[in-house]
């Protein structure tokens, strides 16, 4: 068993030769745990993450793990988010494990963020030749079981807000964006552009934001680039109202004209 955060992307629609991982069973692992009965593990409630909106992040890398005798294909990623509350629950959750007598194994103080994508037999260069850098974001953490076969069973889940989540709207491209600070607003609004369109993930970069109308006129700025760049499908963007509080979370919505 282990706890892993699910990972959702928009896959490649073909990929490489390899035993490769069903797109519904991709996960980021936090800690694995031994062979161990159910009824023992669920004795004792599970420690919750601090936040309450899931991350965004991208795949930057195409590795092959472990280094010295690989055998599985892994995409390596990093957040868009502030990672530390993740890097804190995950210390929390070794933690507790270890408190309350679980076996634990191959659990890395050094947590190495990865995605399993296949396993072998795979043919390296294939792969390599076949990564391209893709947004990834997580809203739900799972007690996994793995059943053999590449079948991982979610025994527990806990789920975070989404970072973003289209709206269907009749002529319109909308997007309620979703975070716990402005900071955070601008990562899952571009999140949410790049899972529209994969390629702009290339262009991501950082900074603090005051207003959402800042956020607004530097993604329309990125667009204009990244058109100027490439055929590109996005257009411009606008909001009808500013940003609104519920639940102590910041959301809007993110208007892209047809």
């Amino acid at each position: 068993m282990f706890f892993a955060l699910e990972v959702k992307a928009p896959w490649p629609e073909k990929l490489p030769k390899g035993r490769v991982l069903d797109p519904h069973t991709r996960h980021a692992t936090l800690a694995f745990i031994g062979e161990i009965s159910l009824s023992a593990l669920f004795q004792h409630a599970f420690p919750h993450p601090s936040f309450r909106v899931g991350l965004v992040g991208a795949f930057n890398e195409c590795l092959f793990l472990p280094f010295h005798h690989p055998n599985v294909v892994a995409w390596k990623f990093d957040w868009y988010d502030e990672s530390k509350e993740l890097i804190e629950y995950r210390h929390k959750l070794l933690n507790w494990l270890d408190m309350h007598h679980y076996p634990l194994r191959d659990n890395h103080k050094d947590w190495l963020c990865h995605v399993t994508l296949s396993r072998k037999p795979f043919d390296q260069k294939e792969w390599q030749a076949a990564f391209t850098p893709l947004p990834m974001l997580t809203q739900s953490l799972h007690l996994y079981a793995s059943l053999g076969h590449l079948n991982y069973q979610p025994l527990w889940s806990y789920s975070f807000i989404p970072p973003f989540q289209e709206i269907k709207y009749p002529n319109q491209t909308v997007y309620q964006i979703n975070g716990e600070n402005l900071n955070q607003i601008y990562q899952h609004a571009f999140a949410a552009l790049a899972f529209h369109y994969p390629p702009l993930t290339s262009y991501h970069h950082t900074k603090n934001y005051d207003q959402l109308k800042e956020i607004i006129a530097d993604l329309n700025f990125l667009i204009a680039q990244v058109k100027a760049d490439q055929d590109c499908p996005l257009k411009t963007l606008h909001v009808y109202k500013d940003i609104q509080t519920e639940d102590s979370i910041l959301q809007f919505e993110m208007i892209m004209d047809k």
